[in-house]
């Protein structure tokens, strides 16, 4: 069982607007292995008879045998002159026939084969699609809310024996927009507030460089064996407990360039047009006050997930956020950067998520795979 530490979350709060911003990583894990022996049977489990003939299985031995369904196959048993049989609705079997004796029956190629077919790697590359069930509170400036956020993850995972581990990075987040109360209209002059975390973010060669390391295990590598994984995700900034108590404010935090755009933490980019209106830095009416047109964020997830193997290439299941933290260190405005009050009340204004519940689902993709690669594996 992975372990899933709960984190607090910052819980002050100011009155005038909302805006939107999180991120998210995550990883899994598929293969399979193990093959199976029996006394004159086959891979499929069936037991010949007196004169040889088995049904399901891949291989009997026997003078003559029928073999029904099944893989190419080799069984070998003591004593006897070769024999070659034919396999309805599968390759030619080859089988050692004699007196009395045991077949041991070999399936697939390439890697060893395990439950249900599947190729049992030692490395492999995921593809992870999270989807949270999201609320918020209601405040002077925006109305509560429920809505779903969209996390996307590219994981590299390392088998030994059932124990996984390996290191995961963001590839996609798409947080929810705000709608904005009566005062909030008046405050901002818009009906609504969304940052958003371009793609181009998760993209930036820089990113690559800043990974969690997740452990976790598996019952089996098959087909219906079961998975489990946890990782803390730190993504602009550091602590010294990275799964201590979150700061109550941005303030004062290291921060790390992760884009690599000479700017704190990472870049998000509040929409504007079409009823959105940039987040403010301060009160104001109808929008007089200095509005900020990029926001610094830092974050930090705290993530576990339990699922069930689908096919040799996917799996899915349910994921637990104990933590879903964040922090405004930074913004700007057609001004030039914002100050320190500034800053301060943009962290303030930040809406708090509340997250009840997560779905995931993984798809094996290339070891050489990319963000754009993950975020191409889920389209429609």
């Amino acid at each position: 069982m992975c372990r899933t530490i709960a984190a607090s979350m910052p819980t002050r709060r100011a009155s005038w607007s909302s805006w939107a911003t999180a991120l998210v990583l995550t990883g899994l894990a598929v293969s399979c292995s193990g093959a199976s022996n029996s006394e004159v049977s086959a891979s499929g489990g069936a037991t010949a008879d007196a004169n040889g003939n088995t049904t399901g299985g891949v291989t009997a031995s026997g003078t003559g045998a029928t073999v029904t369904g099944g893989a190419p196959t080799t069984s070998n048993a003591t004593g006897g002159a070769p024999t070659t049989s034919n396999a309805t609705g599968g390759a030619p079997n080859t089988s050692n026939g004699g007196s009395g004796g045991s077949s041991n029956a070999t399936s697939g190629t390439g890697a060893s084969p395990g439950t249900g077919g599947c190729p049992a790697l030692a490395t492999w590359t995921e593809a992870v699609r999270f989807v949270l069930k999201a609320s918020w509170d209601a405040n002077s400036a925006a109305l509560a809310g429920t809505a779903d956020i969209e996390v996307m993850s590219l994981v590299k995972l390392t088998a030994d024996g059932n124990i996984l581990a390996g290191p995961t990075r963001g590839c996609r987040t798409i947080m929810p927009a705000n709608q904005l109360s009566a005062a909030g209209q008046i405050v901002t002059g818009g009906t609504k507030i969304l940052t958003d975390i371009p793609d181009s973010v998760w993209d930036a060669p820089s990113m690559s460089n800043h990974t969690a390391s997740c452990t976790g295990k598996q019952s089996g590598v098959g087909v219906s064996s079961t998975v489990q994984y946890a990782w803390t995700s730190l993504i602009g900034t550091t602590l010294s407990d990275p799964n201590g108590a979150w700061p109550a404010s941005g303030a004062g935090m290291a921060t790390v360039d992760v884009d690599g755009d000479g700017n704190p933490g990472f870049t998000c980019t509040p929409k504007s047009g079409d009823g959105f209106v940039l987040p403010p830095t301060g009160l104001g009416l109808m929008g007089s006050a200095p509005t900020s047109d990029k926001v610094y964020l830092v974050n930090r997830n705290i993530i576990s997930l339990s699922g069930t193997r689908t096919s040799c290439d996917e799996h899915s299941g349910t994921a637990t956020f104990s933590a879903f933290d964040s922090h405004v260190v930074g913004c700007h405005t057609k001004n030039g950067g914002c100050t320190a009050s500034q800053v301060d009340f943009s962290d303030q204004m930040r809406p708090l998520y509340k997250i009840s519940s997560a779905t995931y689902k993984a798809r094996r993709v290339s070891d050489t795979a990319s963000c754009k690669d993950v975020r191409d594996a889920f389209s429609p």
